[in-house]
């Protein structure tokens, strides 16, 4: 999620959604903002990974998240547009919209 300092904090669920502490994954992030692209180093604070610098000001464009489970394993891409409007139904910012539309 992107907290109100423009921090993104990471968190890892279980299949059944129950929360797990951070462990050996591995995080990276690019936001590619309108300004260039600035990448993203995470580090643990309790059970959440936390970026050490913020998200470039604006929004509208693309951050671009690689999870590795450790430091063995395949990455997976996420691209997440940036949207922090809110979503009226679900209350949630639109890039984290969990309503079916």
């Amino acid at each position: 999620f992107v907290e109100k300092d423009r921090t993104v904090s990471i968190a890892f669920y279980d299949p059944a959604l129950k929360a797990q502490p951070v462990a050996a994954q591995i995080i990276t992030a690019t936001a590619e903002a309108p300004t260039g692209k600035v990448k993203l180093e995470f580090e643990k604070k309790g059970d959440l990974l936390v970026s050490k610098t913020p998200l470039p000001e604006g929004e509208h464009y693309l951050v671009v998240v690689q999870v590795k489970t450790d430091a063995e394993a395949k990455s997976k891409n996420f691209r997440i547009p940036l949207d922090l409007n809110l979503c009226k139904p679900c209350g949630n910012a639109e890039y984290a919209c969990i309503c079916d539309e």
